[in-house]
């Protein structure tokens, strides 16, 4: 008699689970050595992709300047016929495959800042409150409102890459598309006119405004699309330092693809304009190149 089984009066004996446990424990031992087994698979796998597949991994930052772009002969361009180019922010990691020395694709994710300095037409002065604001004569004050708006993206860039020195660097070419997910836009804006002095405004400018919060997104209340493509051109030279690194620098141009604004909300809200967000940016980079031989191409 097993210890796990128990003697009745018939002489019958019952398994009460011994042998369910030297199963269990075979299979459990069984799994541990397949479990390891599968590990050191993947481990030397990985260890293979990495060494001969022509990955590449690195890191970018820099700045921009962006502003807005409108249809010509259209209401926002007529309101705005000032547009200036505001300075941002952008950066990110990167992965890549090289196909030869020369070509490969570059992906991303990049935290990516834009906006524009508007500048309208000339315009009757309106307080916060929608209140027309008159001189000592009661007379309308004419003048010009300047509006900032600084947005936020992430971008996710896919990019084919050309180099003309090979594994050697050189100088390099890349061109692609870009999704960019926004997650912020905040706008300020001002009113300035000479007029202003004779009411108690020295400098001729008037910045009592709230803060103004546009939102991302697909309802009706949402002044821009969640998801905006653009077109990126992006010359630039790529240092190698050693057989693996490299440090780049890239000047590029983001050229906008599309309406950024939500179908639904530009129905209501009325602009006949598209607005398309244009940006010129510089960053600096590194990368890593896990094998940059000739023989692994």
């Amino acid at each position: 008699m097993t210890p796990c089984e128990t003697v009745f009066t018939s002489g019958e004996t019952f398994d009460t689970g011994w042998n369910d446990m030297k199963s269990f424990a075979s299979l459990s031992f069984k799994n541990k050595i397949m479990n390891k087994i599968t590990l050191t698979f993947l481990i030397v796998m990985g260890s293979q992709i990495l060494s001969a597949q022509n990955l590449v991994l690195g890191a970018s930052a820099g700045g921009n300047f962006s502003r807005f772009k409108f249809d010509k002969n259209k209401d926002l361009e007529q309101f705005w016929p000032d547009r200036k180019f505001t300075p941002g922010l952008n950066g990110g990691i990167r992965v890549g495959y090289n196909f030869t020395p020369s070509i490969g694709i570059i992906a991303g994710v990049d935290y990516m800042e834009k906006g524009s300095v508007l500048g309208s037409t000339e315009s009757v002065l309106v307080d916060k409150d929608d209140n027309y604001l008159v001189d000592n004569q009661g007379n309308y004050i004419n003048g010009f409102y300047n509006l900032t708006e600084k947005m936020r993206y992430i971008s996710v860039p896919l990019l084919v890459r050309w180099q003309s020195g090979g594994k050697e660097g050189g100088f390099t070419l890349s061109a692609g598309i870009s999704f960019n997910a926004g997650f912020y836009s905040r706008s300020n804006r001002y009113f300035e006119s000479p007029l202003l002095r004779d009411i108690g405004f020295p400098e001729g400018i008037y910045t009592d405004y709230p803060e103004i919060e546009q939102t991302f997104g697909s309802n009706v209340v949402n002044e821009y699309r969640s998801w905006q493509p653009d077109l990126i051109f992006a010359p630039g030279y790529m240092f190698k330092i050693n057989e693996n690194s490299r440090l780049t620098a890239t000047v590029g141009i983001d050229s906008g693809l599309g309406d950024s604004f939500n179908k639904k909300w530009k129905s209501l809200e009325g602009p006949n304009s598209r607005q398309t967000n244009r940006t010129v940016f510089l960053s600096f980079g590194y990368e890593y190149h896990f094998d940059a031989s000739e023989d692994v191409y």
